[in-house]
């Protein structure tokens, strides 16, 4: 994701697929209903950097490291911050047929939300690298609207 301080990202933003779903679910105010409670982390890019640094500075035998934001927002939320708007909750299968009348462009990268519906789950525990940092006096930022605001100029072309 975006770093935290100036909202700078990866200059073909639209070949990041998570940038790519959350534009698209934007511009169609739509989503399956079995994402309702769903929560995503958005891990900004130079807290990650600084949380490896630190990790490799500090070496302990530990082989793995989950390098991810354990701060969490609803999806829905966070798309209704970022379309200024409602997001409207609706069965998968009307989902389905609902994406057909947006154009492609939109909707090619949403196909996995309905064939693979745990497709933006992060099942991974990083409970050591949490405390690992924690000792290291690390800690991940909260989302503030600033962030939000970085994330949301990244969802239109330029």
């Amino acid at each position: 994701m975006p770093r935290y301080k100036d909202g700078t990202f990866q200059y073909n933003k639209f070949d990041n697929a998570f940038i790519n779903k959350l534009s698209s679910l934007v511009y169609i105010k739509k989503l399956p209903n079995n994402y309702k409670d769903y929560l995503v982390e958005l891990s900004p890019v130079d807290f990650c950097s600084k949380a490896i640094l630190l990790l490799l500075e500090n070496n302990d035998n530990q082989t793995i490291y989950h390098i991810n934001n354990p701060n969490k927002i609803e999806l829905t939320k966070l798309l209704e911050i970022l379309s200024n708007d409602n997001i409207e909750l609706i069965e998968p299968k009307e989902f389905n047929a609902n994406i057909t009348n947006y154009p492609i462009n939109y909707t090619k990268n949403l196909f996995e939300m309905i064939t693979k519906p745990n497709i933006l789950e992060n099942k991974i525990s990083n409970n050591i690298t949490i405390q690992k940092l924690s000792n290291l006096n690390f800690y991940w930022p909260n989302y503030t609207n600033k962030y939000i605001k970085h994330i949301k100029k990244l969802l239109y072309k330029e």
